[in-house]
């Protein structure tokens, strides 16, 4: 049986100019997808097949949920960071928004088959989100992997 990826932290690398506005290192992706969590969201899981979703936080806070082995995994991201969760196909994963400011978002989405309507079917979550631990997760230092500039 072929092993699942796991997910990865990423942290972009920033390049400020001369005038202080700061760069970070792209993503290639075939689409990239601009979202919104409402405050209170609690988003359904989804599993895609065939494409990797580069999710990263641009204005307020999201908490990124990943199920494994049985287990919700909880990896905050903010605004103020330069991480990015990449989530490789065939892991159940969703966002929500405990906080009361609403979380603008970009996904940079690499397809590696052509798209179908059955990669954005939700699965309802097979049991309730801790919101308690999500709110006292923190990303986990080891797991970071840092990105060079391009």
């Amino acid at each position: 049986m072929k092993k699942i990826p796991s997910v990865e932290i990423l942290q972009l690398s920033e390049e400020i100019v001369p005038e202080g506005i700061s760069y970070y290192s792209s993503l290639n992706s075939n689409e990239t997808v601009v979202g919104k969590y409402p405050p209170g969201t609690q988003e359904n899981l989804y599993v895609h097949r065939n494409q990797t979703d580069y999710v990263q936080v641009v204005s307020g806070q999201l908490i990124w949920v990943i199920l494994s082995e049985g287990k919700y995994q909880y990896f905050p991201l903010n605004e103020e960071d330069s991480f990015v969760i990449k989530v490789p196909p065939k892991i159940p994963h969703a966002g929500i928004n405990p906080y009361d400011e609403t979380c603008v978002f970009l996904n940079a989405i690499v397809r590696h088959k052509p798209w179908k309507p059955i990669e954005y079917r939700p699965i309802y979550p097979p049991f309730p989100y801790d919101l308690e631990k999500a709110l006292s997760s923190q990303i986990p230092i080891e797991r970071i992997v840092r990105q060079s500039s391009p």
